[in-house]
């Protein structure tokens, strides 16, 4: 019951400095992927959202997920988002709306 409310300054500093490394690192990433604003977002567009801020929140909050982990899983999903944005800009049948 002691740590229900405070256990140590160890996973407070944990927490301070995986946010401080990997909120930048996604902002960064956003920002070279070139995503777009919240108006022109579809479905998939919005599932990658969300994934990003479900990803982003384990990197930070789980002792069991590494920052080097967290760029690979983050750049992974760009990655992804990239290539399925460009093929359903080239393809109709594979387009997403």
């Amino acid at each position: 019951m002691d740590t229900l409310l405070f256990d140590g300054w160890k996973s407070i500093l944990r927490i301070v400095i995986m946010a401080s490394l990997a909120y930048p690192f996604l902002i960064v990433l956003l920002r070279i992927s070139g995503k777009r604003s919240i108006t022109n977002v579809n479905i998939f567009d919005f599932i990658i959202t969300v994934t990003y801020g479900a990803t982003l929140s384990s990197v930070i909050t789980s002792e069991k997920v590494s920052f080097a982990d967290g760029v690979a899983v983050l750049s992974m999903l760009t990655l992804l988002q990239y290539i399925v944005s460009k093929t359903a800009a080239k393809s109709r049948r594979f387009r997403i709306s």
